[in-house]
């Protein structure tokens, strides 16, 4: 998906290649190192159960649309 201006994006971490956060309130994850999103840039919205780590492949899992820290 692309990112609009009128869209909304909170970062949660990155892994220094991959950048997780929530567009518009769902779980999303994108190209870059803890960058806000822009017109124009590319990302993902992510599906229950998908994991994304810095130091740990499931250090944030999502759950309920959103990334949590178990």
């Amino acid at each position: 998906m692309r990112f609009e201006n009128w869209m909304s994006c909170e970062v949660v971490t990155s892994d220094g290649t991959y950048t997780i956060g929530h567009v518009d309130g769902d779980a999303a994850e994108w190209d870059g190192n803890m960058e806000e999103l822009v017109e124009g840039m590319e990302f993902g919205i992510m599906s229950e159960g998908n994991g994304f780590g810095v130091n740990n492949p499931n250090e944030y899992i999502v759950e309920n649309g959103k990334w949590v820290n178990p």
